[in-house]
């Protein structure tokens, strides 16, 4: 393809409330000469695909070449009890590429695995809003 798509860099292991930021970096293929390439940057995150998708990003891949960068704070009550009881969250960063090539649309894409360490003393209450008066969970100031 006219364009490379590097591998995704960012931490491996972030703890919870921290910001996350990775960057992939896109360059021109040996040869590519011409105009800018414009290029469609979609990414999801979770541990099954397309649950959280972030913002898509537009970039033109010049001769030296561009970077995509990825910003959030993953959502921790995505954690599963397990992973919950575990401390750990792990989950799989997706980065889709779409660019044209003439008349056919070109389709690259990465992967990158990121943990998330989780407060093992916050406890989550599963609980639906409209259940907690029943159960006796609002407040007495609130009834």
């Amino acid at each position: 393809g006219l364009i490379v798509v590097e591998e995704i860099t960012g931490p491996a292991e972030i703890v919870e409330g921290q910001e996350a930021e990775f960057r992939l970096r896109l360059t021109r293929a040996a040869g590519g000469q011409g105009d800018d390439l414009r290029a469609d940057v979609e990414a999801t995150y979770a541990a099954d695909p397309e649950r959280y998708a972030l913002t898509n990003q537009v970039v033109y891949v010049s001769g030296s070449g561009t970077e995509a960068v990825f910003r959030f704070k993953p959502n921790p009550d995505d954690a599963t009890v397990e992973e919950r009881a575990g401390g750990l969250m792990e989950r799989i960063l997706a980065v889709t590429i779409t660019y044209r090539h003439g008349r056919r649309t070109v389709r690259k894409s990465r992967t990158y695995r990121f943990g998330m360490r989780l407060n093992s003393e916050q406890v989550i209450r599963r609980v639906p809003p409209h259940l907690g008066s029943i159960l006796g969970l609002t407040p007495k100031t609130l009834r």
